[in-house]
């Protein structure tokens, strides 16, 4: 997901204030239970993005559903974007949040696309190679795609290590194309 500047000050401030109060762990729940909401509900994210909506309506909205299950700081962040008319990058401060905050802890999200479904001892394995290579700790994610025919793809931030036998054969084809 791309996230914007201001949703990473946003984010940035909400984590220096929440380390300060040692409450950053509740809202960092807060901020996954947002983002997943609002990334999950297309209508809820095609109203936060609508100029024609007003933003009181939009406070609303956001009040109903998040109010009672987030902590009074998260409360006052929506309010504070819905009165600077920002309630349509939500999504990316929370988004921005997680990011900072596993920043901070030193986690490092990794995905994982396979051709087949890896049994769990597999992914213990590619997870502690992981952390051992990037010295950090390694949240995986780990999906499925026959398409990719066999081997695996790992996407660490900005970089992708395709060892995917599709990915091969597409090499192996422009390699061909170029010589004939």
């Amino acid at each position: 997901m791309l996230v914007s500047k201001a949703a990473h000050r946003y984010a940035k401030a909400l984590l220096e204030i929440t380390q300060e109060d040692g409450i950053t762990e509740k809202v960092l729940s807060d901020m996954t239970l947002i983002r997943d909401t609002v990334m999950d509900n297309k209508e809820l994210y095609l109203v936060l993005r609508s100029p024609i909506i007003k933003y009181d309506d939009k406070l609303a909205i956001l009040k109903q559903i998040f109010d009672d299950k987030v902590q009074t700081i998260t409360s006052q962040l929506i309010v504070l974007l819905s009165s600077k008319k920002r309630e349509n990058i939500l999504h990316q401060v929370a988004e921005a949040f997680i990011l900072a905050y596993n920043l901070s802890k030193g986690i490092m999200d990794v995905e994982v696309m396979s051709a087949k479904e890896l049994d769990q001892k597999q992914i213990d394995s590619l997870r502690k190679a992981l952390e051992s290579k990037l010295d950090k700790t390694v949240d995986l994610s780990v999906s499925t795609d026959e398409a990719l025919m066999g081997g695996i793809a790992v996407k660490i931030g900005d970089t992708i290590i395709d060892g995917t036998v599709k990915h091969q054969l597409e090499r192996l084809h422009e390699k061909l194309m170029e010589t004939a």
